[in-house]
């Protein structure tokens, strides 16, 4: 006899995401750590991140007109054409339109950074650097 059928409220929503080699490592061990079963331990961590969002450490920041346009510079159907564009036509979309405020997350440096300076030069890392120099500093850390 199989697995008994779940009732039609039961959980059906799958939620996905992809990791560097990197993070998962570091995703499976804290899972490990945990003793939970996999899908416990993600589900738990998300739905904690979900309700406290406190515990991400956000920045806001205010982009000139000129960093603006300089985001503005990658076009909207750009997005499908890799993970650089992608993310920088998201990031057009996340600007407040009155403040020109920009909220940013751990990840967003994480990949604003990387970017930046871990791959080789197409001419996009000048454009980050110009972007977000000045509220995350030169190194783009987050920190000035």
């Amino acid at each position: 006899m199989g697995r008994p059928r779940l009732e039609k409220s039961a959980k059906d929503i799958l939620i996905g995401a992809r990791f560097s080699p990197a993070e998962s490592k570091q995703v499976h061990a804290a899972i490990k750590r945990s003793k939970k079963e996999k899908s416990q331990w993600i589900r738990t961590a998300l739905l904690s991140a979900a309700t406290n969002p406190e515990l991400t450490h956000h920045v806001k920041i205010k982009l000139t007109v000129s960093e603006l346009e300089e985001l503005q510079k990658t076009p909207v159907r750009a997005a499908r054409d890799g993970g650089f564009q992608n993310f920088l036509v998201q990031l057009q979309y996340r600007i407040d339109e009155d403040s020109g405020e920009l909220e940013l997350d751990n990840e967003d440096i994480s990949r604003i950074r990387r970017y930046a300076f871990d791959y080789r030069n197409g001419g996009w890392q000048n454009r980050l650097i110009k972007i977000f120099s000045r509220t995350l500093g030169d190194n783009l850390a987050g920190c000035e």
